[in-house]
């Protein structure tokens, strides 16, 4: 009996050792990941100036054809809008019948 008891007392300091063990083990895997996460202020550079030589920059004749392009537009919208007001403020004074000013 004392035999199956110190057998017992074995097997719960092990089981202890191993759970210390696996703690230890997984918040040390839990700090390696937390510090491969951190990035420092010359390594996130050199990353932003990787990333810029991707970039496809336009042409001098693409940027003014898109220049263009966006004022075209603009101009296109503000006159539609001017239109748009302008028959919706007719039709209110027709409907009500006075003046807004």
């Amino acid at each position: 009996m004392a035999n199956e008891n110190e057998k017992e007392l074995a097997k719960v300091r092990t089981g202890d050792k191993d759970q210390k063990k696996k703690s230890a083990l997984a918040a040390a895997k839990a700090k390696q990941n937390q510090n491969q996460n951190k990035t420092t202020i010359k390594e996130y550079f050199r990353g932003v100036r990787v990333e810029m030589k991707k970039v496809v920059w336009p042409t001098p004749r693409e940027l003014m054809a898109y220049t263009w392009t966006v004022l075209f537009t603009c101009f296109a919208f503000g006159f539609l809008f001017w239109v748009t007001d302008a028959l919706l403020m007719q039709g209110l004074k027709m409907a009500l019948g006075f003046e807004f000013s």
